[in-house]
Formats: structure tokens, sequence, C-alpha cells
């Protein structure tokens, strides 16, 4: 069985990564966080505890660590000194804004925001899966994206950094994975349209490849383990590299993968933002005289 037969189709790069490398690594002196106060949602999950663990390594000043478990936070918190834990369920008005004005109360400044926090459903079709069930992963994945953007231009002014967890699934068709699917492209979607508002909010939608569940943290799906081989490690010195590097600027409002190495998109960058390569949209090219057809 070949374990990247679910990654290396969907290659832009000729190069594939699926754990971390020099241009995203922590401890890379020019991805220093050095300052910088950043919100994890998600955070004890598996990518989420990850990216709470490279910004630590990358000496931000705090990383707030949110999530519905405080036992969870707590756990991930325990090993890394800038933390601070702030237990709050994600899809509630109430709590998201009573985060975003602690964080401001307590440190004045935020630099960047990880929305690490999503459900999947994908045992049930449309006829079979309760309607409760298919609306939660708008619930996560597009009402959380949209209320933590939106606490954090409201309260700081709109400038800084989003990265959004999404998913390749949000491109493909397959039975079972309607509210999930519909759910990622509606959160990358929103994504491009936060910066035609905010200039100065940079946000990335980020593919984190199949993750290989560890230390119990990660999502678990049995037809895809043998293809998980990607370390959550590798989606969380990318959110560090998107939110330092000042070259990423060029990518803003882009969907990417944690599985294409940085340097090779970055030297496209010009081609993939002309043509707008990365974006959602229609292929084909619409305009006063039809698309031009082949024949």
């Amino acid at each position: 069985m070949d374990a990247d037969a679910f990654t290396k189709p969907f290659q832009l790069t000729k190069t594939m990564r699926r754990s971390p490398y020099a241009a995203i690594d922590p401890e890379n002196p020019s991805l220093s966080a050095a300052g910088k106060v950043v919100i994890v949602t998600g955070a004890g999950g598996g990518v989420g505890s990850k990216v709470a663990q490279a910004w630590s390594q990358a000496g931000a000043k705090a990383v707030v660590l949110v999530g519905r478990s405080a036992n969870a936070l707590n756990d991930v918190a325990s090993g890394l000194p800038q933390a601070a834990v702030h237990a709050a369920d994600v899809t509630s008005e109430k709590d998201v804004e009573a985060l975003f004005a602690s964080v401001k109360e307590k440190y004045g400044r935020l630099d960047a925001l990880v929305n690490a926090a999503g459900t999947m459903h994908h045992d049930a079709g449309i006829k079979d899966i309760s309607p409760n069930a298919w609306w939660q992963d708008f619930e996560t994945n597009v009402k959380a994206t949209f209320l933590t953007t939106h606490f954090y231009a409201k309260l700081f002014g709109g400038s800084g950094t989003i990265v959004n967890v999404v998913s390749l699934a949000a491109f493909l068709s397959a039975p079972n994975m309607s509210s999930y699917a519909a759910a990622k492209l509606a959160q990358i979607k929103f994504g491009e349209l936060v910066g035609l508002e905010h200039p100065a909010l940079r946000v990335f939608s980020v593919h984190p490849g199949l993750v290989e569940a560890e230390h119990g943290r990660g999502m678990v799906v049995p037809s895809f383990t043998p293809f998980a081989k990607d370390k959550a490690a590798l989606t969380a010195g990318l959110s560090l590299f998107l939110a330092t590097d000042p070259r990423a600027e060029r990518l803003a409002g882009t969907f990417l993968s944690a599985n294409w190495d940085v340097d090779e998109v970055l030297d496209h960058v010009d081609e993939i933002v002309d043509q707008k390569l990365l974006s959602v949209g229609v292929g084909a090219k619409l305009g006063p005289d039809g698309h031009p057809w082949a024949a």
C-alpha cells in the first residue's frame, strides 16, 4: 500500500513534505516570535497542541490555549512556560468575545490567531445523518472562524495574521462528506474575503495533510490511517512561518498545503498570485465573448 496515495497526487511543488524541515523550523532565528502574542484554538488537539509548542519554542511572549476541555489544555500548557489556558466554546459568541477581551486586557496586543478547532462528520450520508450533526461542521468550522476573526478585527484593529486549518476535502467529492467538505470550502472562501475589508489582516487557509495521531491527540479515521503520515508539527511550523516571514504576505488569502515546500511555493509566487492558482473560483474563463472553447 502506497502511504503517499492521498498526498502525492495533490502536490503543487515537486518537493513533498510530510515532516518539519529547515525553512519552518521554530529554532530558525528568522522565524522568531519574540514579543508576539498568539491565540490557538483547538489547542488540546493534535495540530493545535503542536502549534502551541512551536510558537513557544520560537519565543512568543504568550501562547493562549483555547478549547473546551481545561484538563486537555492544562496538559499541553504544562511544558510551555509562556502558555495561558482559556477554556471556551469557540462556537459561542459570548465565550469568544470574553476570550478576546481577556487577551486585550492582559497583553494589550494580538499578533496571530491559529484556528485549529474543527469537527468532521464522515460516517453517514445526507439522508441518514441527523440535521444537527450535519450542521455541527458549519458551527465549528465556519461560525467559529467568523467569531474569532470578528473579535480579532473589532478589538485589535484588523492587523496581524490568521491561519485557518482547513482541508483539501473542500475541493474533492466523496460520499458522506457533504457537511465537512462544504464547511471547509466556506471557511476557505471566508479567508479570502477578510483581506478585502482588512488588508492588514493576513489570512491563510492551510491544509495540514493527513495527520498522524500522536500521544492520544488527533482525529483518527480508520480508513485513512495507513495514509496518515504527516506530522502535526509540519502545520505548526508553517503557521509560524506565515506569521513571521514577510515574504509570505504575497500569499495572504490563498489556500496552502503543509505538504508543499514553502521555498518552492515562494519561487513561483508571482504566477500563483497573478493567475489566482490557489484561490477559490470557477475554472472557466468568463467574459463578454464567453469561454474560449477548444472546439
